[in-house]
């Protein structure tokens, strides 16, 4: 934890994910990142006509978030996807076969 604390004593945030993974193909056109839900949402009318007014509003901050409360034939689950420009502090590609950075150390600027 002492690392940490030193680590964030420059840093405006106080907390940090880091995540890896690997594409299966390289993306045309923007990148997005977000969350499903796999069982239908059961909201009531108030808390889901709540819910559309707070993402409307948060729709008109931030061009691109696309969402959706699903359907109830299950063809579509809940979901809601941002751009990774609106989310993502860095992104690192690295080339196949090169070693991409450790995890527990910051990553470069680039």
């Amino acid at each position: 934890l002492i690392g940490m604390t030193n680590y964030f004593r420059k840093k405006k945030r106080r907390f940090e994910m880091k995540l890896q993974g690997k594409l299966k193909y390289k993306p045309k056109g923007n990148l997005y990142g977000g969350a499903e839900v796999t069982d239908q949402m059961r909201l009531g009318l108030v808390s889901k006509g709540l819910c559309s007014i707070l993402l409307k509003l948060v729709s008109q901050k931030i061009a691109g978030i696309h969402y959706s409360f699903g359907d109830s034939k299950g063809d579509e689950w809940a979901h809601i996807v941002f751009p990774a420009w609106t989310f993502f502090d860095k992104i690192v590609a690295t080339k196949p076969g090169d070693t991409p950075p450790p995890m527990d150390e910051d990553f470069p600027e680039s």
